[in-house]
Formats: C-alpha cells, sequence, structure tokens
C-alpha cells in the first residue's frame, strides 16, 4: 500500500484537533456517565485489587475494568482531573481511525484510495453519534476501538492469501474481542463476531472455522480473559460479582429473566427505536448515507470485486441492528459499533461509486451540505445563547487558542479539498461549517455548561459541614454519591423510597439526607408530569417524583442546609427533627 498522503495527514490534524477541544476544555465530569465512571476511575487508581471496579467504595459491577484501568493510569501520570481521565480517549480514537483506514485501503483500489481515506477520517471525526460517543468519558469509547480491531482482523484473516497473514488476521480479530470483552462484557463482540460468522456463512468458508491460525488467537483470547475471571472470582463475593458482571448485566438487559438489579426498569426499547433515530446518528452525513446504501444494494447484486467488502460491511452493521432493536433495553450508545459499518460503507461509496454518481447521489449530496450547514449554524446559535442566559465564565487562553487554530486548519483543510475534489466542494463546505459549529460548541458552550455540570463545590461544602456524620443519598443517585466521594471523600448510603429515607434517618438523629430538591412554588402533579415526560424523552421506565423542601417536613423531616447549583438545581441536607 502506499503511504499516507500530506492532505490525509492534515485531515486527521483537523479532527484529531476537534476531538481534543471536546475532550479538554470541559473541566467537570459530564452527567449522566462521566462521574459516576471518574469516580470508579479515581478510586481504581488507588485500590489493591484492580479487578472489581469500586463507586463510592462498593463493588459496580456494570461493566469490566479496562476504561478505568486506562483512565488510572493516565491519572497517576497527569493527576488526578476530568482531563486525564478522558485521555486516553485520544487513543482509543487513533487505534478507531487507523482500523478503519486501514480496511479502506485494502479495499479500495489504489488510484482512489486517498480520497476514499481522507472522506472517510471527516466521516469519522463528525458523525454526531460516534462523535459524542469518541469525546465521552465511558466504556463506548474502548469499545468502539476494539470493534474496529476486531472488524479489521476478521477482514485480513478471511482474505489471507498466506499463513502468515492469515495469523496477524486472526489474532487481530481475538486481540480486538479480548479488548471489546474487557470493555463491556460479552456483549462487545456482536459486531466482529457476527461479521466473521455471517462471511463464513455467506460464502459457505466453513475451512475458516478449521484453520489453526484461528484458535492460535482463540488461545490468546482466553490467556488474557481467565485470569481476570480468577481474579474476580477470588473476591469475598465473587460468584455474586461474576453473575452481575457476565448475566445480569449482560442477558438482563436484554432478556426477561430475573437479575440483582432492575436492569430493564432502565433505558427501554421498542421496535424500531434504531432505526427511526438512524438519521439523527449519522448527522450531517444522513443523506450521503442514503446514496451510498442505495449504491451497495445495487453492487452486492453485480459480480464485482467490491461485493465482498460490501457484504462484510453489510454483516457489520445489519445482525447488530436486529439484534439491539429485539432488545429489553436500548440507549443511542448501545449502536456506536454498528456505525462504524456506515463509516465503511461511505468510504467505500466515495472510493468506489461516487465517479459514478447518478442524478440521485448528487441530490443527497446537496441535502448533506445544507444538513451541515443548518446544524453548523445551531450549534453557533446555541453557543451564543446559552452563555449569555447563563453569564458563563470568560473564554479562556486556551480555549482561544485551541479554537483559533483549529479553525484555521479546517479553513485550509476546506480550500485544498474543494480544489483537489471540485465534484466534493459541497460536502467539504458542508463538513467544515458544521466543524466550526463544533469549536463554538467547546469554546464557548462548554465553559457555560461547565458551571451546571460541576457538583464538586457541592460535594466539598457538604463534606465540610457534615463529613463527620452518616450521609445518604435518595434514589440511588450515581451521580451525587460520585461526587460526594471524589468530591469529599465521603461514602454515601443508597436509599430507594422516601418512606425508606425517613425510617433510615429516624434510628439515628445523627444521619443526615443529601438530595435534590424542587422548589415549593412547583406543584406535585407539574413534577409528576414533568418526571413523566422526561421519562418518556430519555426512554427510562418512570420513577418516583423527588419531593419537595415542604412535603419532607411533613414528613418529620427538617432542611439544615440548601445549596443552588448553577443552572437551577437546588441540593438539601435533611434530618430527623
Amino acid at each position: 500500500m502506499p503511504p499516507y498522503s500530506r492532505l490525509t495527514a492534515f485531515a486527521f490534524l483537523a479532527v484529531a484537533m476537534l476531538w481534543s477541544l471536546a475532550l479538554f476544555l470541559r473541566s467537570a465530569p459530564y452527567t449522566p456517565d462521566e462521574p459516576r465512571e471518574f469516580d470508579l476511575a479515581w478510586n481504581m487508581l488507588g485500590q489493591s485489587d484492580k479487578a472489581v471496579p469500586l463507586l463510592a467504595g462498593e463493588p459496580f459491577c456494570e461493566k469490566p475494568p479496562l476504561t478505568y484501568w486506562a483512565a488510572a493510569a493516565s491519572m497517576a501520570v497527569f493527576g488526578k482531573t476530568p482531563e486525564a481521565a478522558r485521555l486516553p480517549n485520544l487513543l482509543w480514537i487513533a487505534i478507531t481511525l487507523a482500523c478503519l483506514l486501514s480496511w479502506i485501503r485494502r479495499v479500495v483500489p489504489a488510484d482512489r484510495s486517498e480520497q476514499a481515506v481522507v472522506l472517510t477520517t471527516l466521516t469519522l471525526g463528525s458523525a454526531f453519534l460516534l462523535f459524542r460517543v469518541q469525546i465521552w468519558f465511558a466504556t463506548d469509547a474502548p469499545l468502539v476501538a476494539a470493534t474496529a480491531v476486531g472488524l479489521l482482523g476478521a477482514w485480513r484473516g478471511l482474505q489471507a492469501d498466506t499463513r502468515r497473514e492469515r495469523l496477524t488476521g486472526y489474532v487481530l480479530l481475538n486481540l480486538g474481542l479480548a479488548a471489546a470483552f474487557f470493555s463491556k462484557n460479552l456483549l462487545g463482540w456482536l459486531v466482529p463476531v457476527a461479521a466473521f460468522g455471517g462471511m463464513v456463512i455467506w460464502e459457505r468458508r466453513w475451512r475458516e472455522l478449521l484453520r489453526w491460525e484461528l484458535y492460535v488467537g482463540v488461545v490468546l483470547l482466553l490467556a488474557l480473559i481467565l485470569p481476570w475471571l480468577l481474579a474476580v472470582a477470588r473476591h469475598e463475593d465473587g460468584a455474586r460479582l461474576l453473575r452481575i458482571f457476565l448475566i445480569d448485566n449482560t442477558l438482563g438487559r436484554l432478556l426477561p429473566i430475573a437479575t440483582e438489579d432492575q436492569y430493564q426498569l432502565g433505558h427501554r426499547n421498542h421496535v424500531g427505536k434504531y432505526l427511526l433515530e438512524l438519521p439523527y446518528y449519522l448527522v450531517p452525513w444522513t443523506f450521503a448515507a442514503i446514496a451510498a446504501l442505495r449504491w451497495g444494494y445495487q453492487q452486492l447484486r453485480t459480480t464485482n470485486t467490491v461485493r465482498r467488502a460490501l457484504r462484510f460491511t453489510a454483516l457489520s452493521i445489519l445482525p447488530g441492528f436486529l439484534f439491539l432493536s429485539l432488545s429489553k433495553t436500548a440507549r443511542d450508545v448501545y449502536v456506536a459499533p454498528e456505525l462504524l459499518g456506515f463509516a465503511m460503507l461511505l468510504g467505500l461509496w466515495f472510493g468506489c461509486g461516487f465517479d459514478a454518481a447518478q442524478r440521485f447521489d448528487r441530490l443527497c449530496l446537496r441535502f448533506t451540505t445544507v444538513l451541515a450547514i443548518l446544524v453548523g449554524a445551531l450549534f453557533v446559535a446555541l453557543s451564543i445563547a446559552i452563555p449569555l442566559v447563563q453569564g458563563a465564565a470568560n473564554l479562556s487562553w486556551l480555549s482561544f487558542a485551541g479554537a483559533f487554530f483549529t479553525v484555521i486548519v479546517i479553513a485550509w483543510l476546506m480550500k485544498r479539498l474543494q480544489r483537489t475534489w471540485p465534484t466534493l466542494s459541497g460536502a467539504v463546505t458542508g463538513w467544515g461549517f458544521y466543524s466550526f459549529g463544533i469549536v463554538a460548541v467547546c469554546a464557548f458552550l462548554f465553559p457555560a455548561l461547565d458551571r451546571s455540570q460541576d457538583l464538586r463545590p457541592t460535594a466539598q461544602a457538604v463534606a465540610a459541614q457534615f463529613g463527620s456524620r452518616p450521609i445518604a443519598v435518595l434514589r440511588e443517585d450515581e451521580t451525587i454519591r460520585a461526587y460526594l466521594d471524589f468530591g469529599g471523600n465521603i461514602a454515601a448510603t443508597n436509599l430507594r423510597s422516601t418512606d425508606e429515607a425517613v425510617d433510615w434517618l429516624s434510628a439515628d438523629t445523627r444521619r443526615v439526607l443529601l438530595v435534590e430538591l424542587w422548589t415549593d412554588h412547583v406543584t406535585p402533579a407539574a413534577r409528576a408530569k414533568l418526571a413523566s415526560w422526561r421519562s418518556s424523552w430519555r426512554n427510562l421506565a418512570p420513577v418516583d417524583v423527588n419531593p419537595s423542601a415542604a412535603e419532607l417536613q411533613k414528613r418529620g423531616l427538617q432542611v439544615l442546609w440548601q445549596y443552588e447549583v448553577p443552572g437551577g438545581r437546588t441540593y438539601g441536607v435533611l434530618s430527623k427533627s
């Protein structure tokens, strides 16, 4: 394969700068996931047993610990900050991009490889859901990287002409499966296994299942996973923890089985959810993806050389989409690994099908341009309006410098790409304006959101006044538990209902309860309606509405302390009167 071009390097630089702005211009762990994930990594840094993640000192077995190992290693070097915890995301991003570009360069003719590689880089670096996953400190970014490694390994193994190439491919496949397992349990195997197994079945290549090279990789996979499973099993409550890791938090999210935690009360699914939301996942490349899907379907019925790559792409998308659509719970980030298949499909289209673009394809590109510009303009508008309303802190010199140089690189790349490939001028312009919108969000909106997302001052104030007393939180609020732990060194007790809270406080007058309070002028009916709307919008099962201070006082509790978080939320510390 020819070396990467200078244009490819600048495309990678542009998206890397966008990723870096989004990763490091946020000073607070953002809800709903980052506070919990940060506390798990923060605990991992100091705990002697590295096998089981701890949340506020208690085993938390939703995910295996790869994310927390990597973040703890980063924080050990760069400090215990959210920015340091997010730093490994750059590694996951680089792995994902390297694997996808390697695959594109293997399946696209050399004379069109550069165009496919550059546009795949821009697609992966801006498609809304993939971009969000890559900049979020959670288990999804390493899962996407592991999936990319597994897909590349499966393709190289299936396409190998020599034993050495086949061994390399199948070792990569199993390394990807190992990393996927340590990121998100057995569910992380869904996309690579479906792609590999689907190709074996589709092309009747049963001999692949007898290759010794495949089982060398399997031995490596077991050698990586079994020691961790044994370490968890040796834990004081190892059997229960293994069940939570391997059954409750996998099958329990998908099937109606009894589990220790009520996973099915979380993000409820309905048939067709992912298909209906797919256009949003792919913004701003939604219409380009429609054109690519149409082209890919047409090519599957031909006998040209790209058909096998399209089969592999289809198997990277469809089985996972079907499986997730039939599961009991759903969340948009669950489908991020399948979106790698769309990035691969767009790369194939830009490399192999775009030169013969039909009127429909050109129309889709125009719509792509319009959508990208509109979304970019919306980002800019929000980045101006919200800070004006909330009174955000001034733009720091780091934010200004990062935003300024990123805009320069994007503008230069736009001009160069438009001159190199005039037929793609509109799509490149749209990508540029969309990227300017992302820069605006990072530089102006994030400082405003930091003030409302950061609960460390709340946790520190609670610790200063009530740190010597037993503290509980209401309804398993993982966010505030995490903030109390890493922000105030307080391990809070979980309480599931107001009645349980009253009983717990009555047992000891020293005990206090930290809870988010509704203001008294909002009626219970209005709060219930709002809670129901929020549950429907986030696809969650309805939960009890948090009480107001007046309602708690009627239950014999008194408010000892209140703290209003910028952005409107109020937290109160209560005790039994």
